[in-house]
């Protein structure tokens, strides 16, 4: 669901820009999922820059503190699948820490190392049952990121939110939801224009 009213919602339309200049394109292509589309938003060309990070940092704070709000529950830490979420837990992270709060980050592999620890999670040594909340850029299907919470579970942390940029409104929300997620997002398909399919 995308959030409501924040309190930098001046800087959601500036990421919005950013977001509409670098990153979203309307051509023919295959998603990750499969799945064919005719415009494309790669949000990692957003992240990786010092604007657009800066603005998810804010944002994405902005965010989990409504989520804490609203669920009385508070973060440890935060994370997502590589490579995707990185970006986003290191401008959460950097942002949180200059509002004296400590929310490490982590990350979690497509599989594991076969050298060194191995670990499949890597990243914030956590306590059991830490509370993390999950970050994404682009939601599609959710694939991705319920196999992100799949393996931050089974390593013993408590995982039930996600916090995305965008939400493609393409079965992603519904997918969580099974998975026992809940997503927010900063943007969906009518901050682009484009109709839901």
């Amino acid at each position: 669901m995308r959030f409501g009213h924040l309190h930098s919602e001046h800087m959601r339309s500036e990421l919005l820009l950013l977001v509409k200049e670098f990153a979203y394109a309307r051509r023919e292509v295959t998603l990750n999922s499969g799945a064919k589309s005719n415009f494309y938003i790669d949000c990692k060309k957003v992240s990786m820059r010092p604007d657009g990070a800066a603005a998810l940092g804010a944002l994405f704070f902005d965010g989990m503190r409504q989520i804490e709000s609203d669920t009385g529950a508070q973060f440890d830490a935060c994370g997502g699948m590589v490579i995707g979420s990185i970006p986003l837990s290191m401008a959460l992270t950097l942002h949180a820490f200059s509002h004296h709060r400590m929310l490490p980050s982590l990350c979690v592999r497509k599989e594991a190392k076969d050298h060194g620890t191995r670990e499949l999670v890597e990243g914030a040594s956590l306590t059991h049952g830490s509370k993390l909340l999950l970050t994404e850029d682009v939601v599609t299907t959710g694939r991705a990121t319920i196999q992100a919470a799949q393996a931050l579970r089974e390593a013993g942390y408590e995982v039930g939110n996600v916090i995305a940029i965008v939400d493609r409104q393409a079965g992603g929300e519904q997918n969580l939801n099974n998975a026992g997620l809940k997503l927010h997002t900063l943007f969906n398909l009518a901050d682009f224009g484009e109709a839901v399919s």
